[in-house]
């Protein structure tokens, strides 16, 4: 199963889709340990991401999800849609240097939250970046989000653990989405 969009083909992450995600990966290290909650120095390796692969629960195949261009079927977007429990689910992305400014973090996210909404039943999905993460920022206000607050220092940056601000925005309804064309697509 995997998710169809115009530009993108939005896959469970698999072992298969590692070694060109860990290269991906590799090269936004950096930014990555500013602004994502996992980016320890322990998970910079590829056999951290064959564990995670490894681990992820096949009934919930889109919490970890590969995005690849469809034009040149390069990976471009590492995202998802997590359940967090009663009908609230979260939300997240980074995108590949070389695929960065084509709009693949806000289309494989907005594709993401439909198929939450419209295949899980989801009530609210929530996302959130931190202070000076201007890209996420961006990709927030085009999706439709709705701003809920702030929580002072309430991360810890994972390279060197400065205090970030965590600027936190929910979705309750779909239709603030921008137009997509998206389809489940089952394989076999």
């Amino acid at each position: 199963m995997y998710i169809e969009t115009e530009r993108l083909l939005i896959k469970p992450l698999q072992l298969q889709f590692v070694p060109e995600i860990q290269a991906a990966k590799e090269e936004v290290w950096g930014e990555l340990q500013t602004w994502m909650s996992w980016a320890y120095d322990d998970q910079k390796p590829q056999s951290a991401m064959e564990t995670f692969a490894a681990s992820l629960n096949p009934a919930r195949p889109f919490d970890v999800a590969a995005c690849f261009a469809r034009d040149n079927g390069k990976f471009a977007v590492m995202g998802g849609i997590m359940d967090d429990g009663d009908g609230v689910f979260a939300t997240g992305y980074w995108c590949a240097l070389s695929q960065r400014g084509k709009g693949y973090a806000t289309e494989a996210t907005n594709a993401a939250i439909r198929y939450a909404f419209d295949a899980l039943d989801a009530k609210r999905v929530n996302i959130n970046y931190y202070e000076g993460n201007q890209s996420s920022r961006r990709v927030i206000e085009k999706l439709g989000f709705t701003f809920v607050g702030t929580d002072k220092g309430g991360h810890l940056r994972c390279s060197d653990g400065v205090p970030l601000d965590v600027h936190r925005f929910t979705m309750t309804d779909p239709s603030v989405l921008p137009p997509l064309a998206w389809r489940l697509v089952n394989e076999g």
